[in-house]
């Protein structure tokens, strides 16, 4: 719900400073010398504000899929992520440098927000382009890394040297002009 009040502010004021997109994907990979974990989700939702060049992105644990089992996916539900307490991750605040959303081009950008996930919210700086397609449509892409024990997110003895404690993250997601 906290998600959608941006996306109901808007529709009822029709403001035409916002790129928002409902399906942008998010990839990881752990991987360690005894496996390789990958899953990847296409449900990330995403609102940049043109004018002041604030963010929001979020993803539901539960929509990534591709694990290399049913069981390694519900381990990383139940015992990892814990989605029923902390069902998604999310990602808001701005974008360092001006952007000129009606230029095309590629900008080379940091973005600087609060970091949630599992329950802990870190300030994080993570790197990122932002593709100006036209001045009705923008891409986001990023790639960075996310510390299993910042975020509390506790693996057991049993399987430590199967899951990475540093886990390698993509996004990629188109936003369109409303």
């Amino acid at each position: 719900m906290q998600f959608l009040l941006p996306f109901l502010y808007l529709f009822f004021l029709g403001e035409d400073n916002y790129y928002k997109s409902l399906n942008g994907e998010v990839k990881f990979v752990s991987e360690t010398n005894q496996e390789k974990i990958r899953a990847t989700s296409n449900e990330l939702k995403g609102i940049i504000n043109a004018a002041d060049n604030t963010f929001r992105f979020t993803v539901t644990m539960s929509s990534f899929k591709g694990f290399n089992s049913a069981l390694q996916k519900e381990h990383f539900l139940e015992n990892y992520v814990e989605d029923e307490l902390f069902p998604k991750a999310q990602f808001s605040g701005k974008i360092i440098e001006d952007i000129n959303y009606n230029v095309v081009g590629t900008y080379s950008v940091r973005a600087k927000g609060h970091f949630d996930l599992h329950g802990v919210q870190i300030t994080k700086i993570i790197p990122a382009k932002v593709m100006i397609i036209n001045p009705h449509k923008c891409r986001v892409t990023s790639q960075f890394v996310i510390n299993l024990h910042e975020y509390k997110i506790k693996v057991p003895k049993l399987v430590h040297k199967k899951v990475a404690e540093n886990i390698l993250v993509n996004i990629d997601i188109s936003l369109l002009k409303s």
